[in-house]
Parts: structure tokens; C-alpha cells; sequence
């Protein structure tokens, strides 16, 4: 293909994978940044978002899996980005209003019940595109993460907490 073509086609598929999640800037820095052919990417920017780290756990595979979707729906029904997951764990970022975020967690809690813990919060954190010209990924860095996962490993299934 045609390295133009490969350009206009790699910027229509970022544009309809982030557009409903990725602020207006935050998506022409990725367009641009798809564009360009550097070694370098555009500077992250610090960025006001609420977040959910959560943890599923299940019998087998299958029931943690099980877990995981109906957190997944859950938390894609009331406009959240799914950032990362690494096995039974997710981390999930949106921003939105209180009420909204207070239903969030009561509809996760309710729904898995003693299968889900969350730690969530709000803080500005840098966000925007990292990686390098090949693997071009879009999210929110936590320096304190470490922090964070302590926090969650150290709680009991079915609660959720503020940090």
C-alpha cells in the first residue's frame, strides 16, 4: 500500500477507535502524531480525569472472565475508557459528575457484588500518546500506581475505596 494511503487509513481507524473517549486535542495530537514519521511523539499532557482500578476474582477462568465483561459493560455504559487490563485487574478513566461516578461504583458493587474491589479517585495526571512510532498507544500515566495497587491488594472483595 501506498504510504500516504497507509497514512489516511491509520488516521480514520485512530479517529473511530478514540474519537467518543479522546478530548478534540487530545485526538489531533494523535492524528498529527500518525502523520509525522519522527522518532519522537508529542509531550503528554497533564489532564484532569477520574479514574477506577479495580480486581475480579473467580473460581476458574471462566468465572473471572465472566466477571471482567459484566465489569467491562458496566463501566463502557457510562463512558469510560478502558485503558489497560492485565489479567484480573483493569484501570478504567472518564470524566464525568459526581452522581455519575457514584452510580458507577453502586452499579459495579451491586452487579459482582463480593467479586469486585475498587480503589478510584480524581487528580490531574499526564495523558496523551506514549510508546514509540510503532506501537502508538493513547492513556493516562499514574506515577503512584504502585501506591495504588497496594491499596486495592490490601482491601477486602465487594468494597471500594477513595485515594
Amino acid at each position: 500500500m501506498w504510504a500516504f494511503l497507509r497514512k489516511r487509513v491509520r488516521k480514520r481507524e485512530a479517529h473511530g477507535m478514540f474519537a467518543e473517549f479522546v478530548s478534540a486535542e487530545g485526538l489531533q495530537a494523535l492524528e498529527s502524531a500518525l502523520e509525522k514519521r519522527s522518532d519522537g511523539v508529542p509531550p503528554l499532557k497533564m489532564e484532569a480525569v477520574s479514574y477506577l482500578i479495580f480486581q475480579v476474582r473467580g473460581d476458574s477462568p471462566d468465572v473471572m472472565q465472566r466477571h471482567l465483561a459484566q465489569a467491562f459493560e458496566i463501566i463502557m455504559d457510562n463512558d469510560c475508557l478502558i485503558e489497560n487490563i492485565m489479567s484480573s485487574i483493569a484501570v478504567a478513566t472518564f470524566r464525568t459528575k459526581v452522581a455519575t461516578y457514584e452510580q458507577l461504583l453502586e452499579a459495579l458493587h451491586t452487579r459482582l457484588g463480593p467479586n469486585i474491589r475498587v480503589v478510584h479517585g480524581r487528580g490531574e495526571y499526564p495523558r496523551g500518546i506514549f510508546g514509540s512510532q510503532r506501537r502508538l498507544s493513547y492513556g493516562t500515566i499514574f506515577p503512584d500506581i504502585t501506591s495504588k495497587l497496594e491499596t486495592l491488594f490490601a482491601m477486602e472483595f465487594g468494597t471500594s475505596r477513595e485515594i
